[in-house]
């Protein structure tokens, strides 16, 4: 009777083992929700702490989501781009129009989410989620009608901008709204 208790001792202990094993590599801690959006009930999608799907450092293989390549110019160059084929949820109250992920060395470093915003509203819309995105950050650059930035004290920052239209365009409905988000400090808006 004692082997029998021994050989189920031993093959639990061995099974714990390899479940250890198997078990996935612990995540680095999430970004802390908003401090507006705690204090003053906000509508969470607002928030651009919970855009990024996986913490920043995650392996290109880790993240289980159907992506395509976006080949990049200009200061994302350098890294390996790809766009999600259907952004989940939505942001600021509208569907995310566009949802990319940039990876350096296999690992990810940028999320940038675009959204339409109604023309005749987007300058006084983008000036008070500017407002509540840029409450318990430090700014990066100076802001303007047309840009906000800012880093939290856990090392995370957002660089925010209305994206218009050329001067030449016909007449839009819509002027894009793009945020960038980082584990380390993004020197100019999207």
């Amino acid at each position: 009777m004692a082997i029998a208790s021994r050989r189920a001792l031993a093959a639990c202990c061995a099974l714990g083992a390899l479940a250890g094993c198997a078990a996935p590599p612990p995540r680095a801690p999430a970004l802390p929700p908003s401090p507006v959006a705690a204090t003053h009930g906000a509508d969470s999608s607002s928030d651009w702490r919970r855009l990024p799907l996986a913490p920043f450092g995650s392996l290109l293989q880790d993240l289980q989501v159907p992506l395509h390549e976006v080949l990049m110019f200009g200061e994302l160059a350098n890294q390996e781009c790809y766009g999600l084929d259907s952004p989940q949820g939505p942001f600021l109250g509208r569907p995310i129009e566009a949802y990319l992920v940039c990876f350096v060395k296999g690992r990810l470093d940028r999320v940038e989410v675009t959204v339409s915003l109604p023309t005749a509203d987007a300058t006084a819309d983008f000036s008070r989620y500017c407002d509540a995105w840029q409450a318990g950050t430090v700014a990066l650059n100076p802001r303007t009608d047309a840009s906000c930035s800012g880093t939290v004290t856990q090392g995370a920052s957002f660089s925010a901008a209305l994206v218009q239209p050329p001067a030449d365009a016909e007449p839009q409905s819509a002027v894009g709204l793009s945020i960038a988000i980082s584990d380390r400090p993004i020197p100019d808006s999207p």
